[in-house]
């Protein structure tokens, strides 16, 4: 909700034909889309841009900002995006979205207005402002994680159990339809507790 609202009131102020910012998944190395302005999110939703490649996944990788005013005469850019969407890039920024020396994705404007040092400025200032809340955001996720989920197995507690329980019940009056429950006993678990701890 956060990035949506910085990249709405950003792409009024340096104005362009698209702004969008992609997240990178660390386990596949892989950028998304997270949040496009003036592009149908239903088009790139399942698009996956691997570290390396185009502009974006160059910024990405490099972890530098890229300014390319002529895409016909860049060896990086892919025009993939532009086959999907129907759009037609002529130049491109893109900035990396650096938090803590890793890359957390990459902001890319697309066709925009005007480049001059004082939009590359914020351009910067914006993608520390958006690195500080996708941190924060991670932070929190990974907060609300640990306090359902035992530090040892990694499977849910006994405060999961009760907000699950909590929900399904009120769905289930909401609906009217039964809930049941299946209590397991394991024989001889202390056994495990005692040698293993809890």
């Amino acid at each position: 909700k956060l990035l949506s609202t910085i990249m709405e009131k950003v792409s009024r102020l340096l104005p362009s034909e698209v702004w969008s910012l992609l997240l990178l998944d660390e386990k596949t190395e892989e950028l998304r889309f997270e949040i496009s302005i003036d592009l149908d999110p239903r088009m790139v939703r399942d698009f996956r841009l691997p570290l390396g490649k185009g502009v974006a996944g160059q910024a990405a990788l490099k972890q530098h900002l890229i300014i390319i005013e002529d895409v016909g005469k860049c060896r990086y850019f892919d025009d993939e995006i532009d086959r999907l969407t129907g759009n037609q890039t002529r130049s491109l920024i893109c900035v990396p979205v650096l938090f803590g020396g890793r890359t957390l994705g990459v902001l890319e404007i697309v066709n925009p207005k005007s480049i001059n040092a004082t939009i590359l400025s914020l351009l910067n200032l914006l993608a520390d402002y958006i690195a500080i809340a996708i941190e924060n955001t991670r932070r929190f996720k990974k907060m609300q994680e640990m306090a359902v989920r035992d530090n040892l197995t990694g499977l849910y507690n006994q405060r999961y159990l009760y907000q699950a329980l909590k929900r399904l019940m009120a769905a289930s009056q909401e609906k009217k339809k039964p809930l049941s429950l299946i209590f397991l006993d394991m024989d001889d678990f202390k056994e495990v507790v005692d040698r293993l701890g809890h």
